[in-house]
Order: C-alpha cells, then sequence, then structure tokens
C-alpha cells in the first residue's frame, strides 16, 4: 500500500492511501463487465437489422442511432464520475475514489481530461500503456492522471465510523478552537479513543488529564467543563477537515 502526506486548505497533514494497480484493474474490469451487458442487452432488445434497413440510405441516421444507443457506453465512466464525486460503479465496490492530490474532491475538467485520455492508456496496446505508468508512478497514476493533476484513492469504508475520530458536526457549526488544527489525524485518533472510554466508565480523572494534555498542546484559554471541552475539540477538528473525508 502506498502512502503520501499531504498539507489540505486548513494547513492539515493528511496521509493518504494509493490505490494499487490491482485494484484499479478489478474497477475497471467491473466496469467492462457492465458496459458488455448493456451491449448485449441492447442488441437482443433491439432488431438491428430492421433499424438499419429504415435509415439504409441516410448515413447521418445511422450514425445518430448508433450514438444514441451507444452513448452510454462511451460517456459511461464521465458521466458517472462526475455523479458520484469521482466514483463509477467499479470503484464504489473495490472502493477507491478519483480526487487531487491534495485529498480535495476532482472537478468536471479532470475527470474529462482522465476521460479522454482514456483513450491512450487504456484502449492503446490494450491497455499496456496505463498499466506501465501507473507501476512506474510514485503515485501510481497513469497518464490521464498526471496531466488532469488526480490520483486513485484506496478509501476503506468497512470500518465503523464510531472507531475514528469522526464527530457529527452541524452546516452552523461555530468554530470554538481554530488551533486544533495543530494536532493530527493520528492525534484525534488517540483522543477519541480515550474520551470514549472515560465515558464509558465515567473516569472523569482521566477526562480532566486528557483536557490538560490538549490544552498544553494548543494553548486554549476555555471555561468549558471537561466533557464539553473535549467534545468542542473533536468537533471543531472534524469540522475543519470534513470536506476531506470519504
Amino acid at each position: 500500500m502506498t502512502l503520501i502526506q499531504t498539507i489540505n486548505s486548513q494547513n492539515i497533514q493528511l496521509n493518504l492511501r494509493i490505490a494499487n494497480v490491482g485494484k484499479r484493474i478489478g474497477a475497471f474490469l467491473i466496469d467492462l463487465v457492465i458496459k458488455v451487458a448493456y451491449v448485449i442487452a441492447i442488441i437482443n432488445v433491439i432488431d438491428f437489422s430492421n433499424v438499419m434497413d429504415i435509415v439504409d440510405h441516410d448515413p447521418w441516421s445511422r450514425q445518430t442511432l448508433f450514438l444514441l444507443f451507444f452513448a452510454p457506453v462511451t460517456f459511461y465512466t464521465l458521466i458517472l464520475e462526475n455523479i458520484f464525486k469521482g466514483r463509477t460503479i467499479g470503484k464504489i465496490l473495490v472502493k477507491t475514489r478519483v480526487v487531487k492530490p491534495n485529498g480535495a474532491p476532482a472537478g468536471f475538467l479532470e475527470y474529462f481530461i482522465r476521460w479522454i485520455f482514456n483513450l491512450v492508456d487504456i484502449f492503446t496496446f490494450y491497455g499496456f500503456i496505463g498499466v506501465f505508468t501507473a507501476a512506474v508512478s510514485k503515485k501510481n497514476q497513469r497518464i490521464g492522471d498526471i496531466l488532469a493533476d488526480t490520483i486513485v484513492l484506496d478509501v476503506k469504508k468497512e470500518f465503523d465510523i464510531n472507531q475514528t475520530f469522526y464527530t457529527e458536526t452541524q452546516a452552523s457549526h461555530q468554530i470554538t478552537f481554530p488551533q486544533v488544527t495543530m494536532l493530527s489525524d493520528k492525534d484525534m485518533q488517540h483522543v477519541k479513543n480515550i474520551f470514549s472510554r472515560a465515558q464509558k466508565h465515567n473516569d472523569y480523572p482521566t477526562m480532566k488529564k486528557l483536557r490538560a494534555k490538549l490544552d498544553s498542546i494548543i494553548q486554549t484559554e476555555s471555561r468549558l467543563n471537561d466533557q464539553q471541552y473535549i467534545k468542542t475539540v473533536l468537533q471543531d477538528y472534524n469540522h475543519l477537515t470534513k470536506e476531506f473525508r470519504f
């Protein structure tokens, strides 16, 4: 597994897992099966010989019909990555996603560049160019990724969200301690684990020690009680980094 470190717009260091070539091929093959299934279904449902006979003397009509019938296959990746924010059905099933190198969501232009360069990466030399480029690239990027300035993340969603530092916040949440960005994801995971155990056992001395440790790091002055203080720190951190949670 390849890990890269990056700094987001909030000056927070993120550790991102890069999807390996095997996962990327797996997602592609799933999407390919879906496309082939669609083509087979269309051919079986529509009698193309009769349709072609009707427009036999009109080349423009023939081309228009072909475009209409096979547009979902042609634009499959471009459309789905835009709808599902960097994912196709294959990527959803293998748990990968296209993003910017700083962890921010990619946009239509990036998806479009990647889609165009499928012609080079995937459909030239049976995909050898794309596989080779991704295999030798430090960030497992094919040519389309390099030109679009994107990476493909390995996003494992099977964990319980309660096992992370994630804490629910409202869109209107007001930041109390902006200096929480001095802490890392690993720090916040540790804080959440200790706090959860302390809450479960009503261990107020541990909460007091945890609060004191946080206070010494981020240099805060607050009259909140220990529980509310720690909750606020978790919520502030989550709110400041939520755009990078997948």
